[in-house]
């Protein structure tokens, strides 16, 4: 029996062995590239977002917009009727009997009102009139809202919600969820040229603050497509020896370092008591980094590791931890096999 149990363990040594993995210790110059490398992130305009116009202000006029004019009554034949109902052409302009056309597209109701005051007297006025001018009836711009939204698809939006948060809006806003899985990381707009001189394409990348508020409110023209890309949870891995070993869910705005990722995969196995981990971390080129940190006793090294969404942490075994578990497995199956309290009774 004694001879038995020398060649289990024996070749349990023997096999485990053969299966330690090595340890990868930094220098100063593989911990700085190490913390530098992490998951690459979408990248944002950040040069274009302060020269796109914030949105708000005053409205302005645009194709197709119905207006109605009051206050001109006596600069007109009879038969005009009050208030006057002018459609915007596709011009940009509306004419407004002897007062012959007028540009407005793109231009604020009181500079409209001043520019007819301004036609009407005095050439047809002995008083300079009190013009006021209202949108009777907005026209509607077409907006493609897709991705992490309500409502996606196609949205008609007026003059007065041309906006990012206006299509955001009509579509019914930014998917939330209790459990996380809703929300946005960043907002694409992308419109097509609408003059000989512009691009092909015009691209403006907005990323999101608390996952459905977006960073700012863009103006729009019509056209534009508009996608919300969804935000999916970012995930860091503990393998080896833990008690709860797979993919954990990293919060938004929260950091964990070395001893706090591995507790959340339930701890380092208390029977091996392994005192390594090794982190794998992916840089910008792609190229796979590993370092390997102590886990146990005083290194504060473990304490300052700062894990980053899609880290992959090791815990391995060393000849040591090996030992343990092998002896210990083995004794184990030597009482099983050679020793029934039972056997007797």
């Amino acid at each position: 029996m004694a001879t038995t149990f020398r060649c289990l363990c024996a070749l349990a040594l023997t096999l485990a062995a053969c299966s330690i993995g090595g340890q990868f210790w930094p220098d100063e110059d593989l911990l700085r590239a190490f913390e530098a490398a992490g998951p690459i992130q979408p990248e944002f305009d950040g040069e274009q977002i302060p020269k796109v116009p914030a949105a708000g202000g005053p409205l302005l006029v645009g194709a197709e917009d119905v207006l109605a004019v009051t206050g001109l009554s006596q600069a007109l034949p009879q038969g005009y009727a009050v208030p006057l109902k002018v459609r915007v052409g596709a011009d940009g302009a509306i004419s407004v009997g002897p007062l012959g056309r007028m540009k407005v597209e793109g231009k604020t109701l009181g500079a409209i009102e001043a520019e007819l005051a301004d036609a009407a007297y005095p050439a047809l006025l002995r008083y300079r009139p009190t013009v006021l001018v209202e949108v009777a009836e907005a026209s509607t711009r077409r907006v493609a809202v897709l991705g992490s939204v309500t409502k996606p698809g196609y949205h008609d939006l007026t003059a007065a919600n041309l906006t990012l948060v206006g299509a955001l809006t009509a579509a019914g806003g930014i998917l939330t969820s209790p459990d996380t899985t809703g929300g946005a990381r960043h907002i694409r707009i992308s419109s097509a040229p609408q003059s000989e001189g512009e691009v092909a394409v015009q691209e403006l990348l907005l990323p999101v603050k608390g996952l459905n508020i977006p960073f700012r409110d863009v103006p729009l023209r019509g056209g534009e497509t508009v996608e919300v890309e969804r935000w999916d949870p970012s995930i860091f891995t503990v393998m080896g020896l833990v008690r709860k070993p797979g993919a954990i869910q990293y919060p938004r705005d929260t950091e964990y370092n070395l001893l706090q990722a591995i507790a959340m995969a339930g701890g380092a196995d208390p029977g091996v008591r392994p005192p390594y981990a090794t982190v794998y971390r992916k840089r910008l080129d792609g190229t796979i980094l590993a370092v390997t940190f102590g886990i146990r006793g005083n290194d504060y090294r473990q304490a300052e590791v700062v894990i980053k969404p899609g880290d992959v942490i090791s815990v391995q075994h060393t000849y040591g931890s090996w030992t343990r578990q092998t002896m210990s497995q083995a004794l184990g199956f030597n009482i099983g096999v050679f020793y029934d309290p039972l056997r007797n009774r």
